[in-house]
């Protein structure tokens, strides 16, 4: 059975193609603007153009690679991004604690 056909009709599975598209065009469009805001924080203006050339050449070669390969990049990448942020927040935690305190002895929290 079709799932589309009880919200859509015979069309849903092309409403559902579209909605998809759009979906996955406007989130690599984001991520790719929130990754160079990234890098020009990190390492300046001059890094932008760098970070588009390989931000453009790997949504191409995604593309094209074979799925399972493709999830697990994203899997090791996701893995390599929660480190890092894990590591932030171990190297900001005593920072954030003290900050939270002035805070909440100033609002009387």
């Amino acid at each position: 059975m079709d799932l589309t056909t009880p919200f859509f009709g015979s069309v849903g599975k092309y409403v559902i193609t579209i909605c998809l598209f759009f979906f996955a065009l406007t989130t690599v469009i984001g991520w790719g603007y929130y990754g160079e805001r990234c890098v020009v924080s990190l390492f300046g203006l001059h890094a932008s153009t760098p970070f588009k050339v390989i931000f453009t050449c790997t949504c191409i070669i995604g593309s094209v690679l074979e799925l399972n390969l493709v999830w697990t990049i994203a899997d090791v990448a996701n893995g390599m991004m929660a480190f890092a942020n894990l590591v932030g927040l171990l190297v900001l935690s005593t920072l954030v604690t003290k900050k939270t305190r002035e805070y909440s002895k100033k609002h009387k929290i």
